[in-house]
């Protein structure tokens, strides 16, 4: 009875231990290349550490000192984390409890939207009238990014881990939920779940396109779904100035993340369609068309957004003049899983050819041993020329005829 309680308790807190993981990532980070050493703290840019003053760098450690001794901050914050990741963690939970062979992305969708839209309901009940103060405005700030890191480690990776529980284990368990495939060892699922963890890396965190810029400084810009990726150099014509060469990563917020979600929907695809190849319902050249389109994609559709917001504020039609370019990471990522994947077993149960069953009244044959059954070789076989077979067949149709 003990055992059963330890194990109901065991799923809820490795999800709250996740959402404390969550809340302890840098959302952004800098560096400065001509000096390395003026990097920020990563706790600084963490959801659980959200300043009291307006510069980083006045008081920074005065201020750790400050939280520290104050833990009813660290607290807040916890709280506010687990109320923005609850409708996310609920989902997660519902997925493992499922048996495999139901549909769970309409409800992940609907979780994710949720997610999305708590941030706003929060700050018009608790902040509306105080945001402007520097704790409030840091506190804001976070929780406007917070769900782009939530939404993938709570609904993305459980789908994917559940496509790859359905796929590596034979039909006749579809009926039985995740948790209890995967207590199966005879599976070997672990192989699996680290490439697929790869694959949801690749869905969310590599580059879609790259944007190079080249007009004042060079710099070269990369986003992906959930993080954006920044590199400056000195350009020609401020080659003297006080502009630092940098590398800057910065979480998304909630309507950029949706924004970049919605413009990789074909993504989501190929990774749907990278799991029907593996149970032979379409072809690997299906999979490679939609995952080569996923990465076009969204680069000409970013592009026409942009021609479009610029033309509606300056009333000029200029097209983008920066250089973008689409990269394949997750189509690469998604053929190097497929070559990689160690398929289902297909039967869990093998009847063996020499098992007879029998009712009790009968008796039991005699077996032959296979080492005594006559083996006839091919070249024992009897073969008859085809002119021979023609010929006889001519003389029927001719008796035929004849009767």
């Amino acid at each position: 009875m003990m055992s059963n309680l330890v194990r109901g308790f065991k799923e809820p807190i490795n999800l709250f231990l996740r959402a404390l993981l969550i809340m302890l990532i840098p959302m952004s980070g800098s560096i400065n290349l001509d000096d390395v050493t003026s990097m920020f703290p990563p706790y600084t840019t963490c959801f659980l550490y959200t300043p009291q003053y307006n510069s980083y760098f006045e008081v920074l450690f005065d201020d750790l000192s400050f939280y520290l001794t104050n833990l009813t901050i660290f607290g807040r914050n916890f709280i506010l984390g687990i109320l923005l990741s609850f409708p996310a963690m609920v989902f997660a939970y519902k997925v493992a409890k499922k048996s495999v062979n139901q549909r769970m992305w309409p409800r992940g969708l609907l979780a994710a939207g949720i997610t999305l839209v708590l941030p706003i309901i929060l700050y018009i009940l608790l902040f509306t009238e105080m945001w402007w103060v520097s704790p409030i405005y840091y506190l804001m700030e976070r929780l406007f990014v917070l769900p782009s890191l939530i939404i993938p480690v709570f609904i993305g990776l459980p789908l994917i881990k559940r496509f790859v529980v359905r796929t590596s284990s034979p039909q006749e368990m579809h009926g039985l939920t995740m948790r209890d495939i995967e207590s199966y060892p005879f599976l070997q699922l672990s192989r699996n779940k680290i490439f697929a963890t790869i694959l949801w890396i690749g869905v969310f965190f590599t580059p879609i396109f790259v944007t190079i810029n080249s007009y004042w400084y060079y710099e070269v810009w990369m986003t992906s779904i959930s993080y954006s990726y920044n590199i400056g150099f000195y350009g020609p014509l401020l080659r003297e100035s006080l502009l630092a060469s940098f590398v800057y990563i910065s979480s998304l917020t909630i309507e950029a993340f949706a924004i970049f979600a919605a413009l990789s929907f074909l993504r989501f695809r190929f990774i749907n369609d990278i799991f029907r190849c593996l149970d032979g319902m379409i072809e690997k050249r299906q999979v490679l068309r939609i995952g080569l389109l996923g990465d076009i994609l969204p680069t000409i559709l970013f592009s026409l957004i942009n021609t479009i917001i610029i033309f509606i504020t300056s009333g000029i039609f200029v097209m983008n003049s920066d250089l973008q370019i689409p990269l394949p990471f997750l189509t690469i990522l998604g053929f190097v899983f497929m070559n990689r994947y160690r398929p289902a077993i297909k039967e869990t149960y093998k009847v063996w050819d020499d098992d007879i069953h029998l009712m009790w009244w009968e008796d039991e044959p005699i077996r032959i041993p296979k080492a005594d059954v006559m083996q006839v070789a091919p070249e024992d076989w009897i073969t008859v020329p085809v002119d021979y077979i023609l010929t006889s067949q001519v003389r029927k149709l001719r008796n035929k005829k004849k009767t």
